[in-house]
């Protein structure tokens, strides 16, 4: 259970970065918010047939649900890779240099960008990891809720842990 203090009703276009938006019915998508390396709020899209896509939150009104802010990033150790560019897929995180970002579908010719979700980490140098399976969580702790999973293999399909 959520605590009714720990979320609000809101659109993208109003969320900040490390914002879950998990959606009111089955039209709406899940969305993660984080920043694009242009340093512009971004929306990825964790559902639907537009996944792992991204987009800029600017005018983004039409996209809504219940929010989450301040959620936290989990990785799985254990589905670990060389983050060589060619092996990221899509919904993969990538720890890099200080950042920590998902590499999304961009919404153009086809490439890929990184939308960060978190930065000013403890630098990796030259350094890089990514990893296939990863969570979103709310709080710590005992009080630690997953609120959604995503993983690139038949074990941990993306999708709400439920």
């Amino acid at each position: 259970m959520i605590s009714t203090s720990e979320f609000t009703v809101g659109s993208a276009s109003s969320c900040a970065a490390l914002s879950l938006i998990l959606p009111r019915h089955d039209s709406d998508q899940a969305l993660l918010i984080g920043t694009s390396k242009l340093g512009k709020t971004a929306v990825l899209i964790l559902t639907g047939s537009h996944q792992f896509t991204w987009f800029e939150a600017d005018g983004a009104d039409g996209w809504v649900g219940l929010v989450f802010p301040g959620v936290r990033i989990e990785i799985d150790e254990t589905s670990v890779f060389s983050a060589d560019y060619s092996r990221a897929l899509p919904g993969n995180l990538v720890r890099e240099g200080t950042s920590l970002y998902v590499r999304a579908k961009a919404h153009g010719f086809g490439g890929f960008d990184a939308i960060i979700v978190e930065s000013d980490l403890p630098t990796t140098g030259d350094l890089s990891a990514g990893f296939a399976k990863w969570q979103v969580v709310l709080g710590s702790g005992h009080e630690k809720r997953v609120l959604w999973q995503v993983g690139n293999g038949p074990d941990a399909p993306p999708g709400p842990s439920r």
